[in-house]
């Protein structure tokens, strides 16, 4: 049987049916991974509401890679590391370029613990102090700018709200 249609359409015909499917499923998950999973934290400091776009850390792989060789970090954006259930972290700057502020962060929300202004490249370790289920990683000297200190509610779904 001949086909009804002119053969010289045949590769335009796969190509919009390749591209149909692909824009249908979105990116390919290596390109979802390359860039990392993203999420918005809100931080309620003491000059309002901050929205931060976040890197998500919720896999051991993606913990250890942190920041690591990152040269840039604007003011709106960090990473968010998070665990399964709360425990004493300690982190440390090592292959990271950047000075960090870290905010350790309770189940509830709560900001624990600020470690400000963390020293490019040491392998010094820094600990929440306290069990913790997530830690924030913001440019350096952010929280200062922006009035949060450790009282303060970071508003994520992996948080619970205080009761």
């Amino acid at each position: 049987m001949k086909p009804r249609f002119p053969l010289f359409l045949t590769p335009y015909l796969i190509v919009a049916v390749v591209l149909a499917g692909w824009l249908a499923l979105g990116p390919t998950p290596q390109a979802q991974t390359a860039q990392g999973k993203q999420t918005t934290v809100m931080l309620a400091t003491d000059n309002g509401f901050v929205s931060i776009n976040a890197e998500l850390a919720d896999t051991a792989e993606a913990r250890e890679r942190g920041l690591m060789h990152r040269t840039d970090l604007p003011d709106n954006r960090g990473m968010l590391f998070l665990w399964d259930s709360p425990i004493n972290v300690t982190m440390w700057m090592r292959n990271t370029p950047l000075s960090l502020d870290m905010i350790f962060i309770t189940p509830k929300g709560v900001v624990h613990r600020i470690a400000s202004n963390t020293v490019p490249f040491s392998e010094d370790l820094i600990s929440s102090r306290g069990e913790v289920l997530g830690v924030l990683e913001v440019r350096g000297g952010l929280t200062r700018k922006l009035g949060l200190r450790p009282g303060h509610h970071v508003h994520h779904p992996a948080f619970k709200k205080a009761d």
